[in-house]
């Protein structure tokens, strides 16, 4: 039986491969919140990780304050460079394969068309910046690696936009929105099925590691923008709200957000078999989810 282990366990991705591990008795599953595994000490981080026979590490641990990484950029890098290298130094030295997200903030290219693994890379950002240097210390560090650069990501678990929306509309019935930031929104519960997809096949020799490792994107699949986003949002969930469609020169925030971020996901699917669901079909399982808690 193979034993995969999650780091960031009580995040909303985190949160997703738990809920999805119920179904898969045939994993031993193992999951480390931030209190049990600190993954910016490397000492605590091999204390804690030695005791388990850990085949698979899905790094779900991260910094993901994008406006506060601004004036936090010190702990931005040590969770996202440094502890992301930490772990690929681990699994290497034990021969784990080590699985770790990363964002679609890494390209901000100004390219107006999906956007390809091989593409240029310019973050802007101290987040953007820490996700890309994270991406480079796991390549460098350790053979067995796969990272998934995703977007827009949200669940019925945790902190997200989704959820802060509605929750929002209690009290609020007029929201302003950007409409000119193009992207795809990205359920965490199809992200964290489709990785234990791949690692289904992995562990059946369907595919090999050596010749898999690398950057792949995966989102939802569709393209809308935040204002379109937002609209069925409320509109799958019954709400009567208004909402307003704005430039993004007009939200003032501190880090600079792309305003095109849609990704090819052809090597996914030439390399997987993967094609993911449509953004709006995972929207309504989500908001589904989100009645049923």
């Amino acid at each position: 039986m193979a034993t995969i282990g999650i780091t960031g366990a009580a995040g909303q991705l985190g949160q997703e491969f738990a809920f999805l591990s119920q179904y898969l008795p045939k994993y031993n599953f193992i999951f480390f919140d931030s209190e049990e595994l600190d993954i910016t000490d490397k000492n605590q981080l091999i204390k804690e990780l030695e005791d388990y026979d850990i085949d698979f590490l899905v790094n779900c641990a991260a910094y993901t304050k994008v406006d506060q990484a601004e004036s936090e950029s010190d702990l931005a890098f040590k969770t996202n460079r440094d502890g992301a290298a930490n772990l690929a130094e681990y699994c290497d030295d034990n021969d784990i394969i080590l699985i770790h997200f990363s964002s679609d903030y890494v390209y901000h290219n100004g390219l107006n068309r999906p956007l390809k693994e091989q593409d240029e890379v310019n973050p802007q950002g101290v987040y953007a910046a820490s996700k890309l240097a994270g991406e480079q210390e796991v390549l460098k560090r350790c053979k067995k690696s796969l990272i998934f650069r995703t977007s827009w990501v949200y669940s019925s678990f945790g902190s997200n936009f989704v959820k802060k929306i509605l929750n929002a509309s209690g009290t609020q019935t007029e929201f302003n929105m950007v409409y000119d930031q193009i992207g795809c929104p990205t359920y965490a519960r199809d992200l964290a099925n489709q990785v234990l997809n791949i690692i289904d096949g992995i562990v059946v020799n369907e595919y090999q590691i050596k010749e898999c490792s690398g950057v792949y994107n995966i989102t939802n699949s569709g393209v809308t923008s935040w204002y379109d986003f937002s609209r069925q949002v409320f509109q799958l969930s019954g709400k009567q709200c208004s909402i307003n469609p704005i430039l993004s020169s007009a939200f003032s925030s501190p880090a600079v957000r792309p305003h095109y971020s849609v990704l090819d996901q052809s090597k996914l699917k030439e390399q997987f078999g993967i094609v993911m669901p449509h953004w709006l079909d995972s929207l309504a399982k989500c908001i589904k989810a989100l009645n049923d808690i």
